[in-house]
């Protein structure tokens, strides 16, 4: 019976060391000031986020390759972003920046609105549901310089605390990936919300944020990288 004892003491053990090494590290955002906001270089640097009419009909994509620039693959399955849903997004990052990637950031309605520079009405908060939902059925792939790539949604999942109107979001701990050092760029946030009725202005700013110095683009690809 003791051998017996031993025997189901070290198989529970060698479990529980299988466990551990596939549990992840826990992980954050890198820290910006409150003034700034931060996209990886790869989203900002294509049509992923296209700098059209918020109100215009969206068309629905199935893993179809977005224009970026050399370097950048990104396929795409969803509904096509926009601006402002690259406002949305930058804000979400922002918040949860503090937050332990994987467990949830509990944000109300009205502060996303807030950091949005959007008044606190019901049809602001009706837009801000459908564009929080977007995101989280998004599917994303990407890869840089053909040395790495990610696969998956810019949010990861997303609680509705409807007695407090919270929202409890969870971003996925592998987007780290886009952000490493050399990988995402701090903007300008009260510039991007001066420009918001201007979307490829809006792009514009993300993009050449993006590079350390500008440099001359053909009209023809700023068409096609913006989606405009």
């Amino acid at each position: 019976k003791l051998e017996r004892l031993k025997k189901e003491y070290s198989d529970d053990s060698d479990d529980t060391v299988h466990q551990l090494a596939i549990v992840p590290k826990e992980v954050q955002l890198p820290l910006w000031h409150e003034d700034a906001r931060a996209q990886a270089n790869s989203l900002i640097r294509s049509a992923l986020f296209t700098a059209t009419n918020p109100n215009a009909k969206r068309d629905h994509y199935e893993k179809i390759k977005i224009a970026s620039v050399e370097g950048i693959e990104i396929l795409y399955t969803g509904t096509q972003l926009n601006q402002s849903d690259a406002d949305v997004i930058d804000t979400v990052l922002h918040i949860c920046r503090r937050t332990t990637l994987g467990l949830e950031c509990r944000v109300t309605g009205y502060r996303l609105l807030k950091l949005l520079n959007k008044k606190d009405s019901k049809q602001n908060y009706v837009i801000l549901d459908k564009q929080l939902t977007r995101m989280v059925a998004t599917a994303i792939r990407i890869r840089v310089d053909k040395r790495w790539s990610y696969e998956g949604s810019l949010i990861q999942n997303i609680r509705r605390d409807e007695v407090n109107s919270d929202y409890l979001i969870s971003l996925n701990p592998t987007i780290t990936q886009l952000f490493q050092e050399d990988q995402y760029t701090l903007i300008n946030h009260r510039l991007l919300m001066a420009l918001q009725r201007n979307p490829l202005a809006q792009w514009a700013v993300r993009y050449f944020s993006s590079h350390a110095e500008p440099y001359p683009m053909k009209f023809i690809t700023i068409r096609d990288l913006s989606g405009s």
